[in-house]
């Protein structure tokens, strides 16, 4: 113990998980917990057209990253807009998606969005993903509504809208 924490391994080693001891110094990266990290961070919210700044009381989100699962949340509001249209990306992320073969990184998080632009078919809350391929930082917002989906959801932004996010996904490293 070194000041009330409590110190397993050495300067750059973790918690080694594995369930059984690897030949010879040879060490399972996978099985490592070596990372913890949490902060907050500023997203980017850019429609195809037109811009969507985000209110700057509510800019940022936070961030946990346990090895390489990171969390995110929290609630963005969009300030004052300059005619949003086309498709809506939410980007900056504080990691890279992981990259895998067999598309297992991909992330199709859900998250629950007040909109009130001219494109919403009413003032609202509305269901909607944001489509993360692997290796990236960013994704594109496509909104549900009875049953169909629209992926050119920048004109349903305007002052005020609200995204709320809670969602996780594997990095990169």
């Amino acid at each position: 113990i070194t000041n009330g924490n409590l110190v397993v391994g050495t300067a750059g080693k973790g918690i080694d998980f594995s369930a059984q001891t690897p030949a010879s110094g040879i060490t399972p990266s996978s099985e490592i917990l070596d990372h913890y990290e949490e902060g907050l961070f500023s997203p980017t919210l850019v429609p195809a057209s037109g811009s969507t700044p985000l209110n700057t009381n509510f800019d940022t989100l936070a961030y946990t990253k346990v090895g390489r699962v990171v969390t995110v949340t929290g609630q963005l509001v969009v300030g004052t807009v300059s005619s949003p249209s086309g498709n809506l990306t939410l980007g900056n992320l504080p990691f890279a998606l992981a990259n895998g073969t067999d598309k297992a990184f991909q992330a199709r998080p859900s998250i629950h969005l007040f909109a009130n632009g001219s494109g919403a078919p009413n003032d609202g809350y509305f269901s909607a993903a944001i489509f993360f391929n692997e290796n990236t930082t960013a994704g594109a917002i496509v909104i549900t509504f009875n049953s169909t989906y629209d992926a050119s959801t920048g004109d349903w932004m305007d002052s005020g809208s609200d995204i709320f996010v809670n969602f996780s996904y594997f990095a990169a490293t």
